[in-house]
Parts: structure tokens; sequence; C-alpha cells
């Protein structure tokens, strides 16, 4: 990835677009990316994540409840579609995360 973003910020980030519009606490975050992965983040993951989206304004937080911004969800509709695997998701993910690392 970049300096500024790491590898799982692209997973976190996902995990929140697919928290949906109502944006998810942490625990719905962590169930979303176990749903992607498989995996739980670990704190350092998550926490980590979860700073560097909210400095770049990629999620905001309202009401203890995290959401994708507006120009995150744009760039994710470009990409999505129903048959497209989440991990194939979490890649383009991790692509408009370096896009925006300039």
């Amino acid at each position: 990835m970049s300096e500024q973003f790491v590898r799982s910020d692209a997973w976190i980030l996902l995990s929140i677009i697919y928290c949906g519009n109502q944006g998810g606490d942490l625990h719905t975050i962590i169930n979303a990316a176990d749903y992607i992965n498989h995996a739980i983040p670990t704190d350092e993951e998550l926490n980590g994540a979860i700073y560097r989206l909210t400095q770049r304004k990629m999620i905001t937080k309202q009401s203890g409840k995290f959401k994708a911004t507006d120009k995150v969800m744009n760039a994710y509709s470009l990409t999505h579609t129903e048959r497209r695997t989440a991990l194939k998701e979490v890649k383009d993910m991790e692509t408009y995360l370096i896009s925006q690392s300039g």
C-alpha cells in the first residue's frame, strides 16, 4: 500500500461500508470484518485504520457509529456488483486507498 495506509485499512474500510447507510459500531464492524476475511482484526489494525481513515475524511463517526463518506461510497459503487467476492472488493479498496495517498 502506501506509507500513509496499511493493507488492513482496506479491510476495515470495506467492513464499515458493509455496515450500510446507518453505519456501524465497533462490534458490527468486527462482525463485518470476520465475514469478509474469516478473521477478527487486532486492536492495532482496527484502531489504526479508524484513525487513518478518519484523518483522511473517508469515514465519519456519529452517535458511536462509523460510516463511510459519500466520496468513498461513490468509489465503491464503481466496482461493486452482486457477484463480486468480498476479497476482490478488499483489493478494490486497496487500489482506492493507494489512489488517495498522493
